[in-house]
């Protein structure tokens, strides 16, 4: 398999503003989301947002050329997402909506990598015999550089302490989401491709 993974993903600074066709409304993210757990002692955070991508695939033949289909979604994993319950129950609604703006930072970075990986797939040239091992190797590499983002994001606002940083970061995660969904209507947590593998 062919693909190119680029260093702007890694250093992700975007200084140009690109028109806003997708906002921060039409990404919905509550308390709902989330399970308020007590007893949350060793954890520095009050809370963790928890993603995750599942994907399927299968060859066909087409024509006698065998086609590789793709299936993938990206959710929101409400068991294993948390918010700690003293804080919930002593912050103020400000606190609290500035928690879960912090976290829905999480998760524009999770749609942009899931995004990354879709137009990745799209531009990879997949074996017949190899093609299960060649998606994986792809989705780690993608989610690293992912995790990555996700630890820059919190150590560079201190978790949402840091204001100026968060509306930095935001208003980035922003612009690189109408970048990747330019073309798109609305912003997908799903997406299919249908490609031609080697043999």
């Amino acid at each position: 398999m062919k693909f190119l993974i680029t260093t702007s993903l890694l250093l992700f600074i975007l200084t140009c503003t690109y028109a806003q066709k997708h906002t921060l409304d039409d990404i919905s993210l509550s308390k709902s989301d989330f399970e308020i757990k007590e007893g949350i002692t060793n954890h520095p955070y009050d809370a963790k947002i928890y993603t995750e991508v599942s994907y399927e695939y299968r060859i066909e033949e087409d024509k006698g050329k065998p086609i590789l289909h793709v299936k993938a979604k990206l959710s929101i994993n409400s068991d294993k997402s948390w918010i700690k319950e003293e804080f919930w129950s002593n912050a103020s609604d400000k606190a609290k909506a500035d928690l879960l703006a912090h976290e829905k930072g999480h998760l524009l970075v999770s749609l942009i990598h899931f995004k990354e990986l879709e137009n990745l797939w799209r531009q990879s040239i997949f074996s017949k015999q190899q093609c299960k091992l060649e998606l994986r190797r792809a989705y780690k590499n993608i989610d690293s550089i992912g995790d990555s983002m996700n630890s820059a994001y919190d150590d560079e606002t201190n978790h949402s302490r840091i204001r100026e940083k968060q509306e930095e970061w935001i208003t980035s995660l922003m612009n690189r989401i109408n970048e990747l969904y330019a073309e798109e209507e609305k912003i997908s947590f799903s997406f299919q491709i249908k490609t031609p593998i080697s043999e």
